[in-house]
């Protein structure tokens, strides 16, 4: 009998076995194996893979090459729902949208903007297709001029000479005072 089998016999490094939370997890998962077989399952384990013969080394190679394949499809499977799905913040999304910040926390929070998610930190994401969604069916209204100088020319204010305004602002104080 091995060190390790002798620990896991006496259960002094169980909590920190991984090959003994693999036994309990097959004890789990595979009705046969009871609860009483599983220092028997991480004692095989242990046998197989701890090993400096030839087998032992192969298992551990496959073992390895199983877990770098599995992580790396994984690693695939997440990178292309990123790549898929691109999620910007209200911020990015207001700037897009053509209107405020606060509006669009609203329209997440209403669940108004498919997909948008908000973390227990209160950030909001938004994906990109769904902002632009958004855009469609909401045109942007036309909006006033930012200039509004040039939009009181257009309106025809600059036509009254200046003289007019002055005037009727000191006759408005004079009926104040008295």
């Amino acid at each position: 009998m091995d060190i390790t089998s002798t620990k896991l016999q006496r259960g002094k490094s169980r909590a920190n076995d991984p090959l003994f939370t693999i036994a309990e997890r097959l004890a789990v998962r595979i009705p046969t194996i009871g609860r009483n077989e599983v220092l028997q399952v991480a004692h095989a384990l242990h046998e197989i893979l701890d090993g400096a013969d030839d087998l032992s080394r192969e298992a551990r190679t496959q073992v390895q090459m199983h877990l770098v394949r599995i992580s790396s499809e994984h690693q695939m499977a997440v990178g292309t729902r990123e790549a898929r799905e691109e999620m910007i913040t209200t911020e990015q999304a207001a700037h897009l949208m053509g209107c405020s910040r606060p509006y669009v926390a609203m329209l997440v929070d209403d669940k108004r903007l498919a997909g948008a998610t908000k973390s227990s930190g209160g950030h909001r994401k938004i994906p990109l297709s769904s902002v632009r969604s958004w855009m469609i069916e909401h045109p942007p209204v036309e909006r006033i001029d930012a200039d509004y100088r040039a939009a009181a020319a257009a309106a025809g204010m600059y036509d009254i000479p200046e003289e007019h305004y002055i005037a009727a602002a000191q006759k408005d104080q004079r009926k104040r005072r008295d």
